[in-house]
């Protein structure tokens, strides 16, 4: 018999694996999931013209001299603030929707405040400071696509567009058998001719490392039918069955 390379064992594998079915899972639950359907932008990203900095927000044609009177606070969480008087301006934080009326923002660090004004002491810039409504994506820009295992950042991602269930491939279930008489448990102390058991918890290890899986693992004896049965009921109930043992032509 003639042996093949590692390589073409893996496509042979890969050719004969049929696409698990798709199941729907809560968004904290699909951490390391592979999605199974492409997720799109549900508004605008950002959802509004969004202010970058803590400072202040006027409109720049009202700037004729390098003070302006305070009109109030605007905070980020805060809705569209009332229409900005001539010659007024807003202190505005980071985060907050940029005020309509205004088209200029200046931070904290280059303005002088006192009690009702605040001047402003740099070459004012139209637009800087603004994050622009729907600069990162549109309403229906996509933004994860199908098949794609699901990290972290997109956990943030599907958050931020309402994602709250999504469709994933269902875990794949996977049984380790390893064999052997001269193995046993690892919490009891081997004779000289004994050895504790080592590969299956390492390979169930293995495969939880890649990411989440239904895995599992027995120890069947060297005794034939008990292995042809043990093979036999993993075989119907898993997706994936590994052998480890019983890799030699010995009469047990």
């Amino acid at each position: 018999m003639s042996l093949i390379t590692p390589s073409e064992a893996a496509s042979l594998m890969l050719s004969n694996i049929d696409l698990l079915e798709i199941e729907t899972v809560a968004l904290e639950k699909s951490l390391g999931r592979v999605l199974r359907e492409d997720l799109s932008a549900d508004r605008p990203f950002p959802p509004f013209d969004r202010v970058t900095m803590d400072g202040v927000a006027f409109r720049f044609a009202d700037l004729d001299s390098s003070s302006l009177t305070l009109q109030g606070v605007h905070a980020a969480g805060s809705p569209t603030p009332p229409p900005l008087k001539e010659k007024h301006c807003w202190q505005i934080m980071t985060g907050s929707v940029m005020p309509p009326d205004c088209d200029t923002v200046i931070p904290y660090e280059e303005v002088s405040l006192t009690e009702d004004h605040a001047t402003i002491n740099c070459k004012a810039v139209p637009g800087k400071f603004i994050h622009r409504q729907g600069s990162d994506a549109s309403t229906g820009d996509l933004m994860i696509k199908s098949g794609t295992r699901i990290n972290p950042g997109h956990l943030g991602i599907m958050a931020s567009i309402g994602a709250v269930q999504v469709k994933v491939t269902r875990l794949p279930r996977v049984k380790i058998l390893t064999t052997g008489d001269e193995l046993i448990p690892v919490h009891e102390s081997p004779l000289p001719h004994q050895l504790r058991q080592s590969n299956g918890i390492t390979l169930l290890s293995a495969i939880e490392n890649w990411g989440p899986v239904d895995a599992s693992w027995d120890h069947l004896p060297d005794e034939l039918q008990a292995t042809t049965t043990g093979i036999a009921q993993a075989l119907e109930l898993s997706d994936l069955v590994i052998l480890s043992g019983g890799i030699s032509k010995g009469r047990k």
